[in-house]
Parts: C-alpha cells; structure tokens; sequence
C-alpha cells in the first residue's frame, strides 16, 4: 500500500480576492517563468518543494521538464521515479514539457521507441497526463489557467507534502525491473511474482523468461542483452 504525505500546516493563507497563488520549486525561482508569473500578479511563493516544480492547487502538482531535461530523465532513470512521487501524493499531477517538439526525436541519441514508449506509459500506465508548450509564455499560460481554474471559488489554503517520499522495498524493485527493455508496471509485478527478486530476473535465461505471460522470444532476447553487453559510453 502507498503511503502518502502528511500535509504540513497551511503556508498559504488566504489572499486578496481573485488573488492566484502558485508555490514554484527554488530550483525554478530564477527562471522566466516565475518572472512571468509575477508579471500576471500571481502570488510567487518559492519553496523548496519536496514534489514537482509548481503546485497549484491541494490536488495539483506540475513536473516541468525541457526537451533536453526529459530526454535526459529518460537516461538516468529520474522520470518514472518523479512521475511515481508526483501520483503518490497528488490527486492531479502533470507533466509539462517545454521546447521544440521537433527535437525530441534528435536532440539526443534515443531510439524514438523509447521516447513514445516513456511518454504513453506515462500517461497510459500512471495517468499522468503529458502538456507540450512551445516556450516560457506558453508555459506560463497553462499554469496560470490551471492554477485559476483550481483556486477560484475554493477555499485558496494551499498545504504542501512534508518531505520526498521515500519507495518502499517492493516499489524500489519494480522500478528497477520496469527500467529493462519493453517491461511496464504490470509485467515488471507479473516477473517478480514469478521469479521471486530481482536477482533471480537478472539470472533467468530468456526460455526461464519467456514462462511469465505475455513475455515473448523478443522481448526476453532483448532483456539478455542488455544485462549481459559489455558496457561502452556513450
């Protein structure tokens, strides 16, 4: 079961009327965005955020990533783990990525599989929702639409997650499971059940694989390479 965070006391009391307040991560303080953000006479309050980038509302939280910064969370393994912490403790979070969406498929050397494949299961397997925006303004154009919709007529007292959750054992196992080639939440849990650890994955030949539904001959051949190609950098 997935805990959630416990609500710290409220920070943001309320303002003046139609007064919009958006919590921005210190990371983003200097960016155009909060800028911009103040310049519509939103109520810029920076906080080292323990979740996303922007909070706009108690059920909204924003995960806002460039181009380069979401091909890059792709590599390293950040994305699914954000996307995993943004759902645990908002009831509506977004992932919002800003640039020329022309380069997603060539700013980096990724196959587009992969790409595709990140960004529907992002939305497919966690129901996180995915925004493009072209630049800055246009970013800012969807947060303060949101954070607008969110807080006009409610109560405008916003409450922020005390502390990064920390995943569980299990959590931590299908994540490193669902970072192998073609594997998704479901069939990284029908693995694990199947296998027991991840040790035991990492050990399986493709024919002990290939006994876990919906494993087939591809799939499996493809999991072995990985684990097994000696390692070059890129």
């Amino acid at each position: 079961m997935i805990k959630k965070l416990a609500k710290q006391s409220t920070l943001a009391k309320k303002g003046k009327k139609d007064e919009i307040i958006i919590y921005v991560d210190t990371r983003e303080q200097n960016s155009a965005i909060a800028e911009k953000l103040k310049a519509r006479g939103v109520n810029v309050k920076v906080k080292m955020l323990d979740v996303g980038d922007y909070v706009l509302s108690d059920s909204v939280v924003v995960e806002r990533k460039t181009i380069s910064d979401f091909l890059q969370s792709i590599i390293d393994g950040r994305l699914f783990e954000q996307i995993t912490s943004m759902k645990s403790n908002y009831e509506k979070p977004l992932l919002l990525i800003e640039g020329d969406f022309q380069q997603i498929y060539t700013l980096r050397n990724i196959h587009k599989n992969s790409i595709i494949g990140a960004l529907t299961s992002a939305a497919l397997n966690y129901g996180v929702p995915v925004l493009f925006t072209a630049y800055p303004r246009e970013t800012v154009d969807f947060l303060h639409n949101i954070a607008k919709r969110e807080q006009f007529g409610k109560d405008k007292d916003i409450r922020l997650r005390i502390g990064r959750k920390k995943m569980t054992p299990s959590e931590q196992q299908r994540f490193v499971v669902e970072s192998l080639p073609f594997i998704g939440p479901k069939l990284a849990r029908s693995l694990l059940n199947e296998f027991g650890s991840v040790k035991e994955i990492v050990n399986a030949t493709p024919k002990e694989l290939q006994k876990v539904e919906k494993m087939g001959e591809k799939k499996a051949k493809q999991i072995r390479k990985v684990l097994d190609s000696q390692y070059k950098e890129d």
